[in-house]
């Protein structure tokens, strides 16, 4: 459960984004629009975590079920509001026996999505929701990510289910030296994510690998302990019309 943990708290990066001052909403969709977010709401995702073994050189799936619950509204001003939401994980085979993982706060207006967990604050979305809109999602932190959106208001296929509209965003897309060459170093990154309309994020998946070749320590090669692969992928909601 630990090595989950660590995947989890990596996987609420996907919540990161930024942009500290307001923007018009004339044109594109306003933050509530690609995430409704009320009390009782729940939303469930498998999720796909990768492991690296045997001396980091093969790798080892394992999948979960994961579910963000609003369980309150803990503040409220004339324009945002502030919710406690619950994450809690559970194996593909056992339906009832869910375990609390962590706890975030989001806070909610038109124009932008807060998320507050472990004591750092990151923003999520920024409006307007549109294609070609850039901002810093780690704006309350020294380091940069770039996102942008794309594909605005276009229909998308999750698990064979249809979505009328939604929005992706890519954040990295990154490739050094050819991966398939197991002789040579590389490195892979890439974070993409997919909000549905009326829905919120559809699917995640962020990875980072890097591969050092065979060398005297080690004559088979190995992934670097840092890198890690999640996908997270919409299963449903119960407050999805």
């Amino acid at each position: 459960m630990n090595c989950l943990k660590t995947f989890i708290i990596i996987l609420l990066a996907y919540f990161q984004s930024g942009c500290t001052k307001s923007v018009e909403t004339l044109e594109g969709s306003d933050v509530f629009t690609y995430f409704p977010v009320a009390i009782g709401n729940a939303i469930t995702y498998s999720l796909d975590s990768t492991r690296y073994i045997q001396v980091g050189a093969e790798k080892e799936i394992r999948s979960y079920i994961i579910k963000d619950s609003v369980e309150t509204l803990t503040n409220e001003t004339a324009k945002s509001k502030t919710y406690r939401i619950a994450r809690l994980v559970r194996n593909e085979f056992d339906s009832t026996l869910w375990t609390r993982l962590s706890t975030y706060y989001i806070t909610i207006d038109s124009s932008r999505l807060e998320l507050m967990e472990s004591n750092k604050k990151y923003l999520q979305l920024v409006a307007p929701i549109k294609d070609g809109l850039k901002w810093n999602r780690n704006a309350y932190s020294t380091d940069s990510i770039l996102a942008s959106y794309s594909n605005t208001d276009q229909s998308d296929k999750v698990n064979n289910d249809i979505i009328p509209k939604s929005t992706t965003l890519l954040i990295r897309n990154d490739t050094i030296s050819d991966p398939k060459d197991k002789k040579r170093y590389s490195a892979v990154y890439h974070w993409k994510e997919i909000y549905g309309k009326n829905i919120g994020l559809l699917f995640m998946e962020r990875t980072e690998e890097i591969w050092q070749p065979p060398n005297a320590n080690c004559s088979t090669g190995y992934y670097e302990d840092k890198s890690f692969h999640i996908k997270i992928t919409f299963l449903k909601s119960n407050f999805r019309k």
